[in-house]
């Protein structure tokens, strides 16, 4: 799970590397938010070139963590809401749902919180204001 002393951890990848990752990473997730559609882990690390991960990667899922936090930060919503399993419950996997506990969200209803937030980014994304 992310916490604060992991916002600017790159898990033993050059700097320049991790930040191209978490760019190619957060630009086809804004893309899938303006189309307004689901990405899963697998094909979201196909689309990630700077840094190869597999889907149940923990280092993916910290990348993930940081898009996140960094997304709250500037006000808006977890992004990364549009990361799914590829089977099972399609939905996002449990480092989601401990960091949106961390950032104090109400994760009461985990299905409603996390429509809510998919339903507020793909708002976000066709309205650009989730810049790409």
């Amino acid at each position: 799970m992310i916490t604060e002393k992991h916002l600017d951890d790159t898990y033993g990848h050059p700097q320049p590397d991790w930040e191209l990752a978490k760019k190619q990473a957060r630009s086809t997730i804004v893309k899938c938010g303006a189309e307004e559609r689901f990405i899963t882990y697998q094909d979201l690390t196909h689309e990630i070139s700077a840094i190869k991960f597999q889907p149940d990667d923990d280092i993916f899922h910290h990348l993930l963590g940081q898009i996140s936090w960094e997304e709250d930060s500037c006000g808006r919503g977890m992004l990364t809401a549009l990361v799914v399993h590829k089977e099972g419950d399609k939905m996002p996997g449990s480092g989601f749902w401990k960091l949106a506990k961390l950032l104090k969200r109400n994760i009461s209803d985990k299905v409603f919180f996390w429509q809510a937030e998919a339903k507020r980014i793909f708002a976000d994304c066709k309205s650009g204001k989730i810049p790409s």
